[in-house]
């Protein structure tokens, strides 16, 4: 969050974050696509924490075939034929890699489903990227900010109870989310999200 707005500040951008707020419909957007990044970030995490890193992989492979349904139904994107061939040769390869898990795929329907429809969202609202996700970070700092201060009541948190290294590795890895992220943003506005 501080990362964004200091980039916005140095661009003379905060005004464009103000104005997404004070916008319900951008507010009420980014509030959804906020929750559901954050739902995201959740289920791969515990994903990969509890030996799930094939589901939460396949989950990134059914993503792009989501992306191109929703760019179909909703935002009425057209594919020629042999973007439709591609499509159903990458469906039956996800098919195939979800019935050899030999288990419901219950972990990456859920991660592309969440970052399926934060795409689409992303790519709707009237915000650009960068105010986008600063709107998105403002929202969630306070829940962030109330687990930080839970996981070090219980003392389970790592920041300030490791190295220095460790404790900027923490604070950078928001260098290493809201970049990306804001180029995600910043792309699905461009292009087609099919």
């Amino acid at each position: 969050c501080l990362l964004v707005f200091a980039w916005l500040a140095v661009r003379g951008q905060l005004g464009a974050v103000r104005a997404a707020l004070a916008d319900p419909v951008s507010r009420r957007r980014l509030a959804g696509s906020a929750t559901l990044i954050s739902f995201n970030w959740l289920i791969y995490i515990w994903s990969v924490n509890n030996g799930h890193v094939l589901d939460a992989s396949l989950g990134y492979f059914i993503n792009p075939l989501l992306n191109i349904v929703l760019g179909v139904l909703v935002l009425s994107e057209r594919l020629v034929r042999t973007q439709w061939i591609a499509v159903g040769l990458a469906a039956a390869g996800v098919l195939y890699l979800a019935f050899v898990m030999e288990r419901p795929p219950w972990i990456a329907r859920a991660l592309a489903t969440t970052f399926g429809i934060y795409g689409l969202i992303r790519k709707v609202v009237t915000v650009e990227s960068v105010p986008g996700h600063a709107v998105e970070t403002v929202l969630l700092t306070p829940f962030a900010a109330g687990f930080l201060l839970w996981v070090t009541w219980r003392g389970t948190g790592a920041l300030g109870h490791s190295s220095s290294l460790v404790d900027l590795l923490l604070i950078g890895i928001g260098l290493a989310t809201a970049l990306p992220l804001a180029l995600f943003a910043y792309g699905a506005r461009l292009i087609p999200l099919s």
